[in-house]
């Protein structure tokens, strides 16, 4: 498989659909990026997936699932529908504030 790292200098970055995929997801944005649908979907959980220090991160579609690591540098926001969201991984790290 190959890694994936998303970077833009467009902000924000919005991720609408599906993400899936058996490789690393890195995000590298300095503004805000939202997953609006659930990452690590359908049996294919992401390796990684690692964002970074700049911007934030939104979790809105209710869940992340990897075989690995979820390594958030950035402040997190989680507001999925119905207030349920769920985290699913070898060790799940916040290295700043957080928010539900």
């Amino acid at each position: 498989g190959v890694n994936i790292t998303f970077g833009t200098a467009v902000q924000p970055s919005s991720l609408q659909s599906v993400i899936d995929g058996q490789d690393s997801l890195v995000v590298d944005a300095s503004g805000v990026t939202t997953f609006n649908g659930p990452v690590g979907n359908n049996a294919q959980r992401l390796n990684n997936l690692t964002t970074d220090a700049a911007g934030s991160t939104g979790i809105n579609g209710g869940s992340v699932t990897t075989s690995g690591n979820q390594t958030y540098n950035d402040p997190v926001v989680i507001n999925a529908a119905g207030n349920t969201t769920t985290l699913i991984g070898a060790d799940i790290t916040f290295y700043t504030s957080k928010r539900c």
